[in-house]
């Protein structure tokens, strides 16, 4: 039975070890962290759930290929009550005013047609793009399990062209109303476009983008049971330092404690910018050579909080998006914080207390600032991180008086985190943004002048994400399955 040797326990990694395993192959992953899962983190803080990743999830909507992946992964599958539905995915505030995505689409464009029945001819035109965009994702139609082709859609739709050359900034620019303008606007990082929008619009209200129970801990811990579960070896706190090459080929991995494990088959599961280089003493491939040299393509992290809130519920439900003030320090400044009450769940918070978690979207140079300063002065890192807090309570308190004298910090985490834990190079914790006029594609993950070698992750997928990089990691499992004949 031939081995494929995977380098990283994160999504890819396991996925890419449980496909391996489906398919008769012997899949050792070996991660060098504790316990797998990457990305998919979460830890505890006096008696609280502090969940890193998991903010909604697509393919928990039954009828969609990706539920099958993670039924395959172990992730869904076993019956509804695995997923933790909601009734709307964020909420924008201007003022007194909020806009939220609502789950039923008729009500979010009798929301919009209520703030601003002047601007019909754009609202509709908006609907109906999300409404043609649920269509090619299979979620389409009353029971949200239509899938139409791109002609038909497009059809439907003809403003999907027109919102492919536009940002989700330019979208939001096509609107008057400063609420409308603010929701559109400050959901997503700088630098996507419009369709990644329009996508996650339509997703959620296609009955998908939910939660799995227990969050991302219990994703991690259910995608490491399965990967046992089809023979695989997990080998943990086992950190690569070298690829040996020879004749073509990935000889050995060389590990940090010294011990060295051969590989018939190599799946590389890491940030390429840390591969090659470091690893492999050989130049990135071409065409991920390409997206890393793209300034479209932009590499973003951010700054997360975590608040104990002593009283058994909050003001707000959901995600909320705040605005940033022009005077939050410039070290986080953006356009928005976004503020998720994250006590949906009974082991989340203590009995009578409740968890807010922000998270603030920070550029490729502000991430690196947070590198850079924690490597040079870890006082001062630290002294920033509680100043951000104190900032980021104070926005807290002015929306939410009724909160105050009952929020203490729970913890912070800054790009610099990400790179420590995931050793991103940026401290990423997705790729790159997906923009206007760029359509995503997935790369190969070959490595040339290395037939067994192959690359998965989030990196070879515009924007990344979960699914992708699950998606990247079965199929670098197929290709070796395929090879050994075992398709």
């Amino acid at each position: 039975m031939e081995n494929v040797l995977i380098i990283g326990g994160g999504v890819a990694g396991l996925s890419a070890g449980i496909y391996a395993g489906l398919k008769g192959l012997r899949a050792t992953v070996c991660e060098r962290l504790p316990v797998a899962g990457g990305c998919l983190s979460a830890w505890d803080r006096r008696g609280f759930t502090v969940d890193n990743c998991i903010h909604w999830l697509t393919g928990t909507n039954p009828r969609t290929a990706l539920y099958k992946l993670w039924k395959d992964l172990g992730v869904l599958g076993r019956g509804g009550e695995e997923i933790r539905k909601r009734d709307c995915l964020f909420t924008a505030v201007e003022g007194e005013e909020t806009l939220s995505l609502s789950r039923d689409p008729s009500l979010f464009e009798k929301r919009l047609l209520a703030l601003a029945p002047e601007e019909e001819k754009e609202i509709s035109a908006l609907c109906r793009a999300v409404a043609a965009m649920r269509d090619l994702e299979g979620v389409g139609g009353p029971g949200c399990d239509r899938k139409r082709g791109f002609l038909p859609a497009l059809l439907s739709a003809p403003e999907l062209v027109r919102y492919a050359l536009l940002s989700a900034e330019g979208l939001s620019e096509r609107f008057r109303h400063p609420l409308i303008r603010r929701f559109l606007r400050d959901f997503m990082p700088e630098g996507f476009g419009a369709l990644a929008l329009i996508y996650t619009m339509a997703v959620f209200t296609g009955e998908d983008g939910d939660l799995p129970r227990g969050g991302s801990r219990a994703m991690a811990e259910n995608m490491t049971a399965r990967f046992l579960e089809t023979g695989g070896a997990l080998l943990p706190g086992k950190e690569a330092v070298r690829i040996e090459t020879g004749d073509g080929r990935a000889k050995a991995v060389v590990f940090r404690d010294g011990s060295r494990l051969p590989a018939d088959n190599l799946i590389l599961t890491l940030d390429p910018a840390r591969i090659f280089g470091e690893l492999l003493e050989r130049p990135m491939p071409r065409d991920l050579q390409k997206q890393y040299q793209n300034p479209a393509l932009r590499r973003f992290s951010a700054f997360h909080a975590a608040f104990a809130a002593e009283t058994p519920s909050l003001p707000f439900t959901g995600d909320l998006i705040l605005p940033l003030p022009g005077d939050f320090p410039e070290e986080a400044r953006g356009r928005a914080m976004l503020l998720r009450n994250a006590s949906g769940e009974e082991e989340t918070a203590p009995a009578g207390k409740s968890l807010i978690q922000t998270m603030i979207y920070l550029g490729e140079e502000q991430a690196k600032a947070f590198i850079a300063l924690r490597e040079r002065d870890i006082n001062a890192y630290r002294r920033l991180k509680e100043r951000l807090c104190r900032e980021e309570e104070a926005l807290l308190l002015r929306r939410f008086p009724e909160l105050r004298g009952k929020l203490s910090l729970l913890d912070a985490w800054t790009p610099a985190s990400y790179k420590r834990y995931v050793a991103s190079e940026i401290g990423s914790f997705m790729s790159f943004t997906l923009p206007e006029r760029l359509a995503p594609r997935a790369l190969s993950g070959r490595v040339p002048g290395l037939r067994n070698v192959r690359l998965a992750g989030q990196w070879l997928r515009l924007p990344g994400g979960l699914p992708m990089a699950a998606e990247s990691g079965r199929d670098a499992a197929l290709y070796f399955a395929k090879k050994a004949g075992r398709a």
